[in-house]
């Protein structure tokens, strides 16, 4: 894999959703590419600060119920 195409991945890749192959061959390029490792840790730190701000509040379902119209 290029660097360019492990590059355009790496957001994929960060959230396990590539598939086997293609993460395995972001893996082998990540393993050997400084810029590619630092970029991949600056989306880990991302999805990390993230991972708990996420939750919606006790509005939103009520809200989208009245959005689609469920009774």
């Amino acid at each position: 894999m290029n660097h360019d195409a492990a590059l355009e991945l790496l957001p994929l890749f960060s959230l396990h959703a590539l598939d086997e192959a293609g993460a395995r061959a972001v893996e082998v390029h990540v393993a050997v590419c400084p810029v590619c490792r630092s970029e991949l840790a600056g989306y880990a730190a991302v999805t990390e600060a993230l991972s708990g701000e996420l939750e919606p509040g006790p509005e939103v379902w009520p809200s989208i119920v009245a959005r689609i119209g469920v009774v």
